[in-house]
C-alpha cells in the first residue's frame, strides 16, 4: 500500500473515530438525561412551535433569534417521517441531534479554515517552490519524457513522436517559459520528485485533518454538541464565514454571517472583524510588506482613499446589507442587542472579562503554547526573556499589569446569576478562586499577564500587529458588555487565536538549507532565495506530542466534567429535581 493510500486510510480513521465517540456519548447524554435541562426548558417548546407552524409565539425568556430553533425545523421537514417520527420536535433527543449533526461537521471545518489561515499551498518544501511559482503556461505544457531519462535515444526518438508517414499534425512547441527558456518537458527525476510532494502534501493535509479534530474537543465546545443550546450553531456559522472570505467568497461569507447572526446577535462583531481582516489581508498582497505595521498601514489607506478604492469596496460591499439589517434589527428592539429577558441581561462595563477570558485562554491552550514554542523549557526562557528582556519590554509588562489591575478593581461585577447558580463551573471559580480574598482576584494579575504575552507573541509569528489589535478589539466588545461571566461566551474567540498560532517552533536554518534545491538549472542567485526561503512558506514544524498533549488534556477534561453532568447530579434543599454541574 502506498504512502499516499495510507495517509488517506488515517485520515478517515480519525474521522470515524471521532464520529463514534460523538454518537455514542450523544446516546448516552439522552439516555441518562431524557428531558429538557436548564435552558433547553426554554429552547425546546419554542422548537416545537416553530415544527407545527406557530412562527408568531416566541418566549420571552429567550434572549437570542431563532436560527437553532429554523435549522431543527429544516432537518425535521428533510429528513422522512419514518426515521424521525411524527413527534421530533417534542422529543429533546431529535432537538439535540441538530447540534450533534454540526458537532460532527465542525473538525471538518476546522481543519479546513486551518489549513486556508496557514496557506499549505505556500508551505512548499523549498526544493519543491521555484517549480511550484514557475509561469502557468509552462506547468500546463502536453507532458513529454527527456528521451535520456528512460533509456531512448535522441536518434530514434523523432520518429515515435512524429510519424510523417501517417500524416499526423506535428505538436506545436510547448511554452516558453520567461525566465530562461525552459520547455514544459520533465524529466523522470522531476516526474518522481512530483510524487514525493504529492505524498508530502497529503502528509501535510492529514496533519491539518488532526488538528481540526483536536480543536473540535474543545471541552465547553464540545460538551454543548450533546444540549439544545445555541452557542455550537453560532460558532460553526461565524466559522464558515472566515473560511468563505479567505477564499475572497464575501457574498457567501456575508450571509453564512447573517446566519450566524440568528444564533447569537455578538456574532456581528465577528462578522465586522472577518470584513475588516479582507480588506487588510488585501492591504498587505497589495504592499507586498508581510508583517511591516507601518508599510501595511500606509498601503491600507492608499487601499482606501486612493485609486485602487474599489478593490476594497468590493470586499466590503457584500456586508453592508447585513450592517443595515443589524441597524434596523436595534432600532426595532429599543437599541437593545438582547432579545428577550432584557432586565437579567443589561449591557455593562465589565472590563475584567478580559483577564477571565485571559485565564481561559491558557487554562486551554497551555498545550499549544508548549508545542509552538517547542516544549516547556523554550516557552518558559521566551516569556521571561518577553516580560523582562530589555527595557522596553519591562515597560510593557508593567502598563499591561496596571491594565490588568485597573479592569479588576474597577471592572469586576458579580452578577445574581453567578452568586445564586451552583450548577455552573463559573460559580466555583468565582468563589473558590477569584473572590476567595479580599486580594485573591489582584494575585491572578500576573497569570494574566504571561497569558496575553503568550498569545500574542505566538500569533504575532504568523499575523500582523493590525490583525491582532484588531482581534483585541473584537474580542472586547463582544465580552465587555455581558454581565455573566459564560465560558461559551469566549468560544469564538479562542478558536480564532487557536486556529491562527503555528503547530509548532520556527524550522532552523540548517533543515532550511538542507531541503534546498540542488538542481543544475539553477544559478547561484536562485540557490541563494531558495535557501532563504520566505517565512511563511517554511514557518512551523509540526510536533506530534503538542497536538497529542492536547488532545490528552482535552480528553482528561471531557472525561470528567462530562462524568459529573450525567452520574453525580445532586438537589437543592428547595426541591426541584435533580440538578447536573456544567460548564
Amino acid at each position: 500500500m502506498s504512502s499516499v493510500a495510507r495517509t488517506v486510510g488515517r485520515r478517515q480513521a480519525v474521522g470515524l473515530a471521532f464520529a463514534l465517540v460523538c454518537v455514542g456519548v450523544g446516546e448516552h447524554v439522552n439516555r441518562t438525561v431524557p428531558h429538557a435541562y436548564l435552558d433547553e426548558i426554554f429552547h425546546a417548546p419554542q422548537a416545537a412551535r416553530y415544527c407545527d407552524g406557530d412562527y408568531k409565539t416566541y418566549d420571552p425568556k429567550l434572549t437570542t433569534p431563532p436560527g437553532l430553533y429554523i435549522l431543527s425545523l429544516l432537518l425535521y421537514r428533510i429528513l422522512p417521517g419514518w426515521l424521525t417520527g411524527h413527534s421530533a420536535c417534542t422529543d429533546v433527543s431529535f432537538l439535540r441531534g441538530t447540534n450533534l449533526v454540526l458537532l460532527l461537521l465542525l473538525p471538518h471545518l476546522l481543519h479546513s479554515l486551518r489549513a486556508q489561515i496557514m496557506k499549505d499551498k505556500s508551505q512548499l518544501p523549498p526544493a519543491y517552490t521555484r517549480h511550484a511559482m514557475l509561469d502557468e503556461a509552462a506547468t500546463r505544457a502536453p507532458l513529454e519524457i527527456t528521451p535520456g531519462a528512460v533509456g531512448v535515444s535522441s536518434e530514434q526518438e523523432p520518429d515515435r513522436r512524429h510519424p510523417a508517414s501517417h500524416g499526423a499534425v506535428p505538436r506545436p512547441a510547448p511554452a516558453q517559459h520567461p525566465r530562461g527558456g525552459r520547455s514544459g518537458k520533465l524529466t523522470l527525476q522531476e516526474v518522481l520528485e512530483a510524487s514525493r510532494l504529492s505524498e508530502w502534501l497529503y502528509t501535510l493535509s492529514t496533519w491539518r485533518v488532526y488538528e481540526g479534530h483536536v480543536i473540535a474537543f474543545l471541552p465547553p465546545l464540545w460538551f454543548f454538541g450533546f444540549l439544545y443550546y445555541t452557542d455550537i450553531g453560532g460558532v460553526c456559522f461565524v466559522l464558515a464565514s472566515a473560511r468563505a472570505a479567505l477564499s475572497s467568497r464575501h457574498v457567501l461569507a456575508a450571509w453564512l454571517g447573517f446566519v450566524s447572526l440568528l444564533f447569537r446577535q455578538t456574532n456581528v462583531i465577528w462578522l465586522m472583524f472577518i470584513m475588516a481582516t479582507s480588506v487588510l489581508r488585501l492591504a498587505q498582497v497589495d504592499s507586498n510588506v508581510g508583517h511591516s505595521t507601518s508599510q501595511t498601514f500606509y498601503s491600507l489607506l492608499r487601499l482606501v482613499g486612493g485609486p485602487d478604492r474599489q478593490l476594497a469596496l468590493r470586499i466590503v460591499a457584500p456586508y453592508i446589507p447585513i450592517f443595515m439589517l443589524f441597524a434596523a434589527f436595534l432600532l426595532w428592539n429599543d437599541l437593545s442587542i438582547v432579545l428577550g429577558d432584557k432586565s437579567n441581561h443589561i449591557a455593562t462595563l465589565h472590563f475584567a472579562q478580559l483577564p477571565y477570558f485571559l485565564a481561559f485562554s491558557l487554562f486551554f491552550g497551555w498545550p499549544a503554547m508548549l508545542s509552538q514554542a517547542g516544549g516547556p523549557i523554550a516557552l518558559v526562557h521566551h516569556t521571561v526573556r518577553t516580560l523582562a528582556g530589555n527595557a522596553r519590554q519591562v515597560l510593557i509588562t508593567v502598563v499591561l499589569c496596571g491594565l490588568a489591575t485597573a479592569a479588576i478593581k474597577y471592572g469586576t461585577l458579580a452578577h445574581p446569576f453567578l452568586l445564586a447558580d451552583n450548577r455552573h463551573y463559573s460559580f466555583y471559580v468565582w468563589r473558590r478562586i477569584i473572590n476567595r480574598t479580599t486580594w485573591s482576584r489582584y494575585a491572578l494579575v500576573p497569570f494574566y499577564v504571561v497569558s496575553a504575552r503568550c498569545w500574542i507573541d505566538a500569533l504575532s509569528r504568523t499575523q500582523s500587529d493590525l490583525w491582532i489589535l484588531g482581534l483585541c478589539a473584537s474580542t472586547a466588545l463582544t465580552l465587555i458588555p455581558s454581565p455573566l461571566i459564560e465560558p461559551r461566551y469566549f468560544l469564538v474567540p479562542y478558536l480564532l487565536m487557536r486556529l491562527h498560532i503555528p503547530s509548532g517552533p520556527p524550522r532552523s536554518r540548517s533543515s532550511q538549507t538542507q531541503c534546498r534545491s540542488t538542481s543544475p538549472r539553477q544559478g547561484e542567485g536562485e540557490e541563494r532565495e531558495i535557501r532563504e526561503a520566505p517565512r511563511a512558506r517554511d514557518e512551523e514544524s509540526r510536533p506530534v506530542w503538542g497536538l497529542l498533549l492536547e488532545l490528552a488534556w482535552f480528553a482528561v477534561l471531557n472525561i470528567v466534567t462530562m462524568y459529573l453532568f450525567l452520574h453525580r447530579p445532586f438537589k437543592w434543599p428547595s426541591g426541584q429535581g435533580w440538578q447536573r454541574f456544567m460548564w
